[in-house]
């Protein structure tokens, strides 16, 4: 999962994904059960995807937004697959402040949420790749 930098943000995508995930825990009968459906649309303000989420957890995230970042060492950065609106109001302060950014991008084909890619260590090998030839100074 990438990382966070839009809070409010990352808990309603998180919470959308934990009621889509009904159909995939209840087939067919996720479709047509209305009550069910809104269960898990209610179930969402206290679990996400399993995991339990309190009011204390619900405003860290909340708090956690691309101003309140801090704005870099000045050391040049060099940043994987910022596609993510909230990644480039981010990377825009940190221009400001003068950091020069490097961006790049690689697609991995990895559904992060699926059951077999959550809680790994995976990291596609072309990114690796491009991250150690940024390192090593070599631009592709």
């Amino acid at each position: 999962m990438d990382p966070i930098v839009q809070g409010s943000r990352y808990v309603s995508a998180m919470k959308a994904a934990h009621v889509d995930a009904g159909y995939s825990l209840y087939g067919e009968t996720w479709n047509t059960n209305a009550a069910l459906q809104e269960l898990l649309r209610r179930e969402s303000e206290t679990e996400l995807l399993g995991f339990p989420v309190g009011p204390s957890l619900r405003r860290e995230f909340d708090a956690i937004d691309p101003a309140s970042l801090p704005a870099g060492t000045g050391a040049p950065l060099v940043v994987v697959n910022s596609e993510n609106q909230d990644y480039s109001l981010w990377l825009s302060r940190l221009r400001a402040a003068g950091i020069a950014i490097t961006e790049d991008s690689t697609h991995s084909g990895i559904d992060w949420m699926s059951e077999e890619s959550m809680n790994t260590s995976v990291v596609p090998a072309a990114a690796v790749q491009l991250i150690c030839s940024r390192l090593l100074g070599i631009h592709a």
